[in-house]
């Protein structure tokens, strides 16, 4: 096997980066599974594998769930990307003779005037599938089963190969059930468990004690390492949660290096609404935020922004002459007017100005200084501040103290897991004895609620998925 696009820049990978590039590159399967931990370097590892497959001809293609996960896709392993529902709206389109976009795209085509029959092409070209020889399918865990059957049961007949690339033991759909524990246990592939993420050994152990399921362990690594903090109350909480931000974020050169190394962390929307009002304040404080609010509203919601807010897109926003921008995409404001919004966000390190209308900043955006856990998937910073609150389960838990390279603080309200008799009981043990009950309850909540489970494909999409098929593989 040639090395091309396996060594590159005098890097070496791991064994489960190898195993993944052999078997994107070489595998027999039509449909294969990988399971990449957090950290582990997949998306290097598909760079390489894309590079070689380019030097024999062979296209790779990219779906995601999330636009700015497929954005990431395209900067990093230079794999042109969209989503997922993106590809099965496109599959609809080319399925079905009666759908209204071919019956429009037909009534366009038979007009005489040639601006009509132009937008019939662009209308065309628009819906058209790219072509492809191969298509991974990131974050597949995170998939609905629907989706997830469609998208294989067409590339099945197109003959296109699939790798499907997870984590079971990260975030689930939201909606119908996922397929890929089930896909895993049934073929299983190359797994990659290196963590090339964390650049601390408490990071690592913390790391690997939750894709174990210990959370009680990982909790009191980061509790002796002086990582978790126990408050009293809910006021309490949020000072120190803010606080420890704005002095990680004070380590930043730049607005761009603060907004890039260093965010908030909850999984509910109120919380991460009141951790951005509280951010924000202490923000305008150390005169990170500048001159005056300017507020937008729309049907009864307001929003105020001023220049060195931090934003954070919470809806895709397709534009017509641009690339649309992702949701999840965070930026920094640059100028408020009475009608728009300037930004810069950054993408491969470059950065990109944008403008959002006042319409869009009041629908599509939001301070961007704390995320919930969904929002974070998939990204990567310095450090992390975490409110870990009353409701986690194992995967929200793992996604959140795994997305730092550095550090990270996790926060625990004990009045969100103690009260009453108990309650006053810890309140007059000594702080050791406290934190480590006040751990252990969190953690037994965190552990009772497990890793997500999900049934077969059959019984997700009262369908069979025809897996198997002959070799497709290819010698590099």
């Amino acid at each position: 096997m040639s090395e091309s696009g396996w060594t590159t820049a005098g890097r070496e990978f791991t064994p489960g980066q190898r195993a993944l590039f052999d078997q994107m590159t070489c595998g027999t399967d039509r449909v294969s599974v990988v399971v990449g931990a957090a950290g582990a370097g997949k998306t290097t590892a598909v760079d390489a594998a894309r590079h070689a497959l380019a030097l024999h001809g062979k296209q790779v293609y990219g779906v995601t769930v999330a636009a700015i996960a497929a954005q990431a896709l395209r900067d990093t392993a230079k794999v042109q990307a969209g989503t997922v529902s993106w590809l099965v709206a496109r599959i609809r389109v080319e399925r079905n003779p009666a759908h209204p976009v071919r019956d429009e795209i037909a009534r366009l085509e038979r007009s005489r005037r040639g601006d009509q029959r132009a937008r019939a092409e662009r209308l065309r070209s628009r819906f058209s599938i790219p072509t492809m020889e191969h298509l991974v399918i990131d974050e597949a865990s995170m998939i609905p089963a629907t989706d997830l059957a469609e998208v294989l049961d067409w590339a099945t007949r197109r003959g296109v190969t699939v790798t499907l690339i997870g984590d079971h033991k990260q975030l689930q759909p939201v909606g119908p059930p996922g397929l890929f524990a089930q896909f895993h246990a049934a073929r299983p592939g190359a797994v990659l468990e290196e963590n090339l993420r964390q650049r601390t050994d408490v990071g690592r152990e913390c790391a690997a004690f939750l894709r174990d399921g210990d959370a009680e362990a990982a909790l009191a690594r980061l509790a002796d390492a002086g990582q978790l903090i126990v408050v009293n109350s809910q006021t309490e909480a949020e000072r120190v949660l803010v606080t420890s931000w704005a002095e990680r974020a004070a380590r930043a050169g730049t607005p761009a290096e603060r907004l890039a190394t260093v965010a908030l962390e909850s999984d509910l929307n109120n919380q991460v609404d009141l951790l951005n009002h509280h951010a924000r304040a202490e923000a305008r404080r150390r005169g990170w935020v500048t001159g005056p609010d300017q507020s937008y509203a729309f049907r009864g919601r307001e929003v105020t922004f001023a220049v060195g807010d931090q934003i954070i897109v919470a809806k895709n926003i397709n534009r017509r002459n641009a690339p649309t921008l992702a949701n999840g995409t965070r930026g920094i404001v640059t100028a408020i007017h009475d009608d728009y919004v300037e930004l810069t966000h950054w993408s491969a390190g470059a950065p990109v100005h944008e403008t959002l209308t006042a319409k869009q900043a009041v629908t599509h955006a939001r301070h961007g200084y704390a995320m919930t856990t969904h929002k974070l998937q998939g990204q990567t910073l310095d450090s992390l501040v975490i409110d870990v609150g009353p409701d986690r389960d194992m995967a929200s838990a793992y996604v959140a103290l795994t997305r730092h390279r550095d550090d990270i603080v996790a926060v625990v309200n004990a009045a969100d897991v103690a009260d009453g008799p108990w309650a006053e009981q810890l309140m007059n043990a000594t702080p050791e004895a406290r934190r480590d009950a006040i751990v252990a309850m969190v953690a037994e909540r965190i552990q009772r609620k497990g890793f997500s489970t999900q049934p077969t494909a059959h019984h997700s999409t009262g369908m069979y998925l025809r897996l198997e098929a002959p070799s497709v593989g290819m010698t590099v």
